[in-house]
């Protein structure tokens, strides 16, 4: 018997309208004991003669019930039945063909290490001595050595769009350029940032034109600059802003122009 709960709708006032508050009491506390346990209180008077009625509500709802639940039962054993038949035993040699070095899990390795899968690793004197990542290479080969993990990411995303040959030989031309050796390198922008903006697709300055050169990496080092400073400002470094501001200050260039090209930067016309 379902003696979860008593059902009794609003129209129960209309209909049980002539009992007392008392004679409604009792007929009511008669249907939820009859509900719960099955026993059947005798009652007098006129909720007495309220009560089969009550007990014929109570009597269909608990069949109605318990068809319901006999119907479920039914259902959730049939699906069983059918999920179970088609499950297959496995083959005793189902597994024999499987090599011993094999590895279930390989296909769960990190998706950073795969990233470095398609570029040979190289040792640091290009021996047999330990194995360096292709970043390792990268950050091996750059100068300025800061914001490694920074550059890590930008790394991984940047060997998409080229090569490592080329990442390391455009580092290697830029080390000779005249803004990357100016004042002791300290114009050199972050690995990061340097990834981030392309730095492989620059083109130096050609040395033969010296006026056209002096511009040029005039140019780079204020855009340097503002690369630095945005990215100073998107960590909320205010020392290494300051760094910034005194970089340009000791190249002698106004604090105007990198404000400038970080405006350009912002609306998206930054080389």
């Amino acid at each position: 018997m379902n003696a979860k709960y008593l059902k009794l709708f609003v129209d129960c006032l209309g209909r049980y309208q002539k009992l007392s508050d008392a004679e409604f009491g009792r007929l009511v506390r008669t249907a939820l004991r009859y509900k719960a346990d099955g026993v059947e209180t005798s009652l007098d008077g006129r909720e007495g003669l309220m009560w089969d009625g009550m007990k014929l509500d109570i009597d269909r709802d608990n069949e109605a019930y318990q068809s319901f639940i006999e119907k479920q039962s039914s259902n959730a054993s049939k699906r069983w039945n059918k999920n179970e038949s088609r499950i297959m035993p496995p083959h005793p040699t189902a597994f024999l063909a499987l090599p011993t070095h094999a590895n279930p899990c390989q296909t769960c390795q990190d998706k950073e290490e795969d990233k470095d899968k398609d570029i040979p690793p190289l040792s640091p004197d290009g021996g047999s001595g330990d194995v360096l990542s292709p970043f390792e290479i990268f950050w091996k080969t750059y100068p300025r050595k800061v914001g490694k993990d920074a550059a890590r990411k930008k790394f991984h995303v940047a060997i998409k769009k080229t090569t490592l040959e080329t990442i390391l030989a455009s580092v290697e031309a830029c080390k000779k350029s005249d803004q990357w050796q100016k004042d002791g390198g300290q114009f050199i922008p972050h690995p990061a940032t340097w990834l981030n903006r392309g730095g492989w697709h620059d083109e130096l300055p050609a040395s033969s034109n010296p006026s056209s050169h002096s511009t040029g990496v005039h140019a780079e080092t204020i855009a340097a600059l503002a690369a630095d400073y945005i990215a100073a400002c998107a960590a909320g470094d205010e020392s290494a802003k300051l760094s910034v501001k005194q970089s340009a200050a000791s190249a002698h260039i106004e604090w105007q122009s990198v404000a400038d090209a970080i405006t350009r930067h912002n609306q998206g016309s930054m080389p």
